[in-house]
């Protein structure tokens, strides 16, 4: 169907009148609303919803009622359809033994009364006037309904009609009635502006002889697509029936036929199976019937309307869309559908297609005998260790001769093995098969020794800054026994050992000079290069240069550092990352007034002590050389007004630049500055009054919020000698019918990638690493979102690594209104990770809280995962401070259940459905 709404796209542009969407009345192609649907991207033929009919249906409403009523509940019906975009209305004209025609052999319905009125030719007529094509439902096997007094067709064969219970069958084993079947489908089709016909409740129930019964409905309907071409080749025959039943007359066989021969072009099963992860019951019927088509027919799923609410229905359609030989759905039932809300606005938004290609991932793992983790032989110094692996579900699984048990369905296990000190052999056995590991554990007492200096220990890392009267401390690790000496700048430095121990466990060497400012240009800054280490040990010597050079800041030069990541923290406590402060973006300047020696990673790291009293690592920073760019004066204020935000420049300096909301005001401090210019031009706009204060650093602005409510974030960028802050306004939802989410921006983050697989689930290297499901449920969650109107961002569409530098200069580049970052999680596997079962979301700004508590809240109903509070916390890619920036782990791959349901296609689509959801709650209603 795809390619041929291309080839329509093409005769379009080529000026050919082309009958848009293939709106079929009558056998009359015409023109309708395609120009507006077809910039919906609908999926198939036909977007339609059932109205039942008599007692307890849709129509009418209740019996004895006017022609003006009936009219008027018709025309209600008509302008549902068109209202909320569908192009199909499927009408039970004969929900069994009677009619809602008058044209055909049946007697009308008895709800109808006394009317005048053809429901089916005025649904028709008014439903032609709107460019709605109307399907004709003839329900084929049930007799219900058929009066037993002398009308109509039942009294030629009222005594051979099948009687079960309160029901009576069609017997389409015999010939007679399905030759009246066959002639009032043909009537039908002959004498009303339908675009189809559609066979409905094909049903072997009731039946005695069930071959026989099959055998004649394959010959009725057979006969009925041979009359109805006849009467117009473009009308539709479309078989109904109820795809998830065992007693359905309908076979993939028999599909296959119908639809190889042409006898039919469109097939609707009814599929109600729960779209439950991971027996993926709805897939699995899904595919027992995708995989029974052949030829030019279409595929489409009717779809019950939950009375209770639940998202079952979106689940079912998104998997729909989903798989490339569905066509669509039809919607069950009108009724429903009309009470539910805005509901069937976003159920209609499944029925269209995302920008991009459907997403395709394999997520599979072997069902076979393996230990996954440990992955081989190993030695540890843990108490216990969590074993992983797959096997064969259907067969029992033992260790050490006991039966294992275990949680998923599909042969993925985890248990926790207690170790004693030596060799624990570990072995596990399956219908004749064996896996083993031998897991050694030892006390972990005992010291490696080395012959070097280790070069990750060498005193600096990185470009350190100092005063030019600074007293600098080198040290590196080395073998105790050594001699090691440092050179810098032509001054030699002895270094001594940290402690005495014996030859070759590695010590901490470490020494100290006092800088001469008589040296140095004192208006300039000097760099004085790397530092040499000479190491004498065991009758040989070996030089080592640092990495970082050593750059000396003149008497009356300010040692001012720039911030070179995307953003870096201003730590109270340097020892401690958690201790955040502030935040400053790559780019702000600041002067440092001392230092102080810390360590990351085992590696020694100088944290530079800014003039606020905070402190920032010189990890993330690079020293200004150019004096002339140390500058601390604001000369200019100039503001721009734009669409959704609001640009502040503040000209003349570079100054380090912090942002905090309290309460309906903005507090902007330019730390290390002067301010000549006057800060009341940034009143107007998003801001509506301006107060300035010196402080000991700086200055202070509060900026008052115009409209509190309005305001969705800041960013803080720098131009040569300028600081710009950026005010968002916050986005609002689309009035466009079932693109709610149209002008708003999404960025989505699949974690890792590349060579950073990330952790390794359950079934190890054989299976999905946790990357390639950050990857899968993004792909969905893009393709869900471009339904709804969204324009999504990816930080990477396939197995790539990409750093969290490039992760969040995207994002700077992009500014979406939301960002999510797409994790699933891991633990150690030294206890019992079984009870490892939930998950997190995390978040920096304030802004971004109420978006984690809706991913949460969103995804611990669609997924049956146990949810926790959203957490405070420093992840890089949450200090976005543009959008609300979370970090979501999605579950933990080193639980089999979570694995295993992680690993689901059903549920990686319940989470893209999930995330589309929260991004909704979280865009504000005009």
């Amino acid at each position: 169907m795809r390619k041929l709404l291309g080839i329509i796209c093409l005769l379009l542009a080529l000026g050919l009148v082309v009958f848009g969407a293939l709106w079929v009345l009558g056998g009359k192609k015409e023109s309708s609303q395609g120009g507006i649907l077809e910039s919906y991207h609908y999926l198939g033929l036909a977007r339609g919803f059932l109205v039942t009919t008599g007692e307890g249906g849709d129509f009418p409403s209740r019996s004895g009622m006017t022609d003006e009523e009936l009219q008027q509940e018709l025309d209600e019906i008509v302008a549902f359809a068109v209202e909320n975009h569908f192009n199909s209305i499927f009408f039970e004209a004969r929900p069994g033994g009677t009619a809602f025609y008058k044209e055909g052999s049946f007697p009308l319905d008895s709800s109808l009364g006394e009317t005048q009125l053809d429901p089916l030719e005025y649904l028709c007529a008014q439903a032609q006037q709107n460019r709605i094509q109307v399907f004709a439902v003839l329900e084929t096997c049930s007799a219900a309904g058929t009066p037993v007094k002398e009308s109509g067709p039942p009294k030629n064969f009222k005594d051979q009609l099948i009687s079960q219970g309160d029901g009576l069958w069609f017997d389409l084993s015999e010939e007679n009635q399905r030759k009246a079947l066959v002639e009032d489908a043909a009537a039908v089709a002959r004498k009303y502006e339908v675009a189809g016909v559609v066979l409905d409740g094909l049903d072997l129930s009731f039946a005695q002889d069930p071959a026989q019964y099959a055998d004649g409905l394959e010959k009725l309907i057979i006969q009925a697509g041979q009359e109805i071409r006849k009467v117009d080749e473009a009308t539709h025959l479309a078989i109904a029936f109820d795809g998830g039943s065992d007693t359905s007359a309908m076979t993939p066989e028999l599909v296959s036929r119908l639809t190889e021969a042409g006898t039919v072009t469109m097939v609707i099963p009814a599929i109600q199976n729960a779209v439950d992860a991971p027996s993926n019951d709805y897939l699995t019927c899904l595919h027992r019937w995708t995989g029974a088509m052949k030829g030019e027919a279409e595929l489409y799923t009717r779809n019950g309307f939950p009375e209770d609410g639940s998202d079952e229905l979106g689940y079912q359609l998104f998997i729909n869309t989903m798989e490339s030989s569905v066509s669509g759905a039809v919607l069950s039932s009108y009724s429903g559908l009309r009470d539910s809300g805005g509901e069937t606005e976003l159920l209609v938004g499944f029925l269209s297609a995302g920008k991009g290609q459907v997403p395709q991932f394999d997520l599979s793992y072997p069902q076979t005998l393996a230990i996954t983790y440990p992955a081989g032989n190993v030695t540890v110094t843990s108490d216990a260790i969590y074993v992983m692996g797959t096997s064969d579900p259907d067969q029992p699984l033992m260790m050490d001769g006991e039966e294992l048990e275990r949680e998923t369905v599909t042969g993925l296990f985890g248990v926790k093995v207690d170790l004693e000190t030596g060799d624990n052999v570990i072995r596990l056995t399956q219908n004749g098969q064996e896996a083993s590991v031998t897991v050694t554990k030892t006390s972990g007492s005992g010291s490696g020794t080395i012959s070097g200096v280790t070069t990750s220990s060498i005193f600096p890392t990185v470009d350190l800054g100092v005063d030019s009267n600074s007293t600098i401390q080198l040290s590196c690790v080395g073998p105790a026994g050594a001699e090691i000496n440092a050179t810098i700048g032509g001054q030699a430095v002895i270094l001594q050992p940290s402690s005495s121990a014996s030859k070759g466990t590695p010590v901490t060497y470490s020494g100290s000079f006092t800088l001469d400012p008589d040296r140095y240009s004192r208006d300039e800054v000097t760099n004085i290069g790397s530092v040499t280490y000479l190491m004498e040990y065991d009758g040989g010597s070996s030089v080592y240069h640092s990495e970082g050079e050593i750059l000396v800041a003149g008497w009356n030069v300010p040692l001012t550092v720039e911030v070179q990541p995307y953003v870096a923290s201003v730590l109270s406590n340097p020892d401690n990352d958690d201790t955040i402060v502030d935040s400053l973006k790559q780019g702000a300047r600041a002067t440092v007034t001392g230092r102080y020696k810390t360590s990351r990673s085992g590696s020694p790291v100088t944290a530079y002590k800014l003039s606020t009293g905070g402190y920032i690592l010189s990890t993330k920073t690079s020293v200004i050389t150019d004096v002339s760019l140390c500058t601390s004066e604001v000369t200019e204020i100039t503001t721009q007004q734009q669409q959704d935000q609001e640009v502040i420049r503040f000209q003349g300096a570079q100054s380090a630049m912090t942002v905090h909301r309290e309460g309906d005001a903005l507090t902007v401090r330019l730390l290390n500055t002067t301010l000549s210019a006057d800060p009341s031009v940034i009143a107007g706009g998003m801001v509506s009054q301006v107060e300035q204060s010196e402080t000991g650093d700086g200055v202070s602005l509060t900026l008052q919020l115009a409209e509190p409510s309005d305001y969705w974030g800041y960013d803080v960028t720098y131009e040569e000698n300028c600081g710009v802050l950026t005010l968002f306004s916050a986005p609002s939802r689309s009035q466009t019918y079932g693109k709610p989410l149209a002008g708003i921006s999404v960025m989505l983050d699949p974690g890792h990638g590349g060579a950073d697989p990330g952790a390794l689930g359950v079934a190890g290297t054989t299976g999905p690493t946790e990357a390639q499901l950050n990857l899968a449920v993004a792909q969905a969650a893009r393709y869900r979102l471009e339904q709804l109107g969204a324009t999504v961002y990816m930080t990477r569409t396939d197995d790539t690594q990409v750093s969290l530098d490039e992760r969040c200069l995207m994002a700077q580049e992009k500014r979406p209104d939301l960002f999510m970052s797409i994790h699933h999680n891991s633990a150690a596997l030294t206890s019992d990770l079984g009870d490892a079962q939930r998950m997190e979301v995390y978040y920096f700004e304030d802004i971004a809280q109420p978006f984690a508590q809706y991913l949460m809240d969103e995804l611990g109903a669609a997924l049956g995962r146990n949810v926790t509070e959203p957490k405070n916390d420093y992840y890089y890619v949450t200090r976005l401070s543009f959008s609300p920036a979370v970090l979501f782990e999605m579950g933990f791959v080193v639980n089999p259940q979570e694995y295993e349901s992680a690993c689901s296609s059903v549920d990686v689509y319940k989470s893209a459905c999930a995330i589309a959801r929260a991004v909704l709650e979280m865009i504000p209603q005009q």
